[in-house]
Order: structure tokens, then sequence, then C-alpha cells
């Protein structure tokens, strides 16, 4: 049986790529992965603030979503130091207004923004919902250093966020 299954493909002794080669090919993905790192990492930190916004943004829209539902207060209230923010409802017997506890069941562990994001600007401590749903307008700007900064805007008319490059 021959040793080459396909005879018309010859290989030769010399055949194979050199040192050389190596070196070079090695050197033109190196230049190419330098070149384009800190453009990846900018992505990457716009990831980060826009994943942040959007887990704001969704966590906003459903405590006006529960608010309706269930006819009671929702707030969400921030804590920009600790890069955090929690949501709390009205208490089923609360004898006066704003009195709010946690929610049984919900996992809050989600509701922090990465280390490197840091607030520049907010309107309000809190969001609060009345149980029709309404609260004031709300706006938060979230600034990287590598990705620059967004705004995350809540407009009570339309009952929805919108979020921006600014």
């Amino acid at each position: 049986m021959p040793l080459n299954k396909y005879p018309s493909v010859k290989i030769s002794a010399g055949s194979g790529i050199t040192l050389i080669e190596l070196c070079i090919a090695l050197a033109v993905i190196a230049l190419i992965s330098a070149i384009s790192w800190p453009v990846l990492r900018a992505s990457l930190s716009a990831s980060e603030i826009e994943t942040a916004c959007k887990k704001l943004s969704s966590t906003i829209l459903y405590a006006r979503d529960m608010a309706l539902s269930e006819n009671r207060r929702y707030k969400i209230e921030f804590d920009p130091e600790n890069k955090s923010y929690r949501m709390l409802c009205e208490t089923e017997n609360a004898a006066s207004r704003f009195e709010f506890e946690r929610i049984a069941g919900y996992d809050a562990s989600n509701m922090r923004w990465d280390k490197k994001i840091s607030v520049k600007a907010i309107s309000a401590s809190s969001i609060i919902f009345e149980p029709d749903g309404s609260a004031d307008n709300f706006n938060i700007v979230f600034e990287s250093r590598q990705a620059g900064k967004y705004s995350l805007t809540y407009d009570n008319l339309k009952g929805r966020c919108e979020i921006k490059r600014i």
C-alpha cells in the first residue's frame, strides 16, 4: 500500500514553512492585535455601560407595571456611592403613606452596575410609582472612562425609558 493516498499531490522533502516565515506570521498577528486592542476594549466598556442602562430600564418598567397591576406604590432607591439600587413596595397595612418594604422573593443581587461605571448626574434619589403607574420624570447619567457618557431617561407621559449616548 502506498504511503501517499493522493498520488496527484506530490510531497517533497522541502515542503512546509520555515522558522522565519512562522516568526513573520506571528509578528503580523501581534501587530494586528496591538492595534485593535484599544478599540476592542472601548467597545467592551460601552457594552458594560449599555448593559447597566438596560438593567436599570428593565427594573424601572417592572416597578411601573407592578404598581399598576397590584394597585400599590413601588419605589426604586438609588445608592450611587455603592453603585447599586433597590426596588421596594408599599406595605400592605401602611398606616401612613410611603412606608415601603423589601419585596419577598425578588432577587436584588443583580441591581448593581460595574465598578468602572460612575454616576455623573441623577435627577432624584428615588422614583416612586403611584398605583396608577405615574411617577416623576427621571434622568441618570452614567460615565465610563473608556466608553463615555450614557443617559437613561424615564418619561412619565410615554411610560418608557430612553437610553442614549451623550
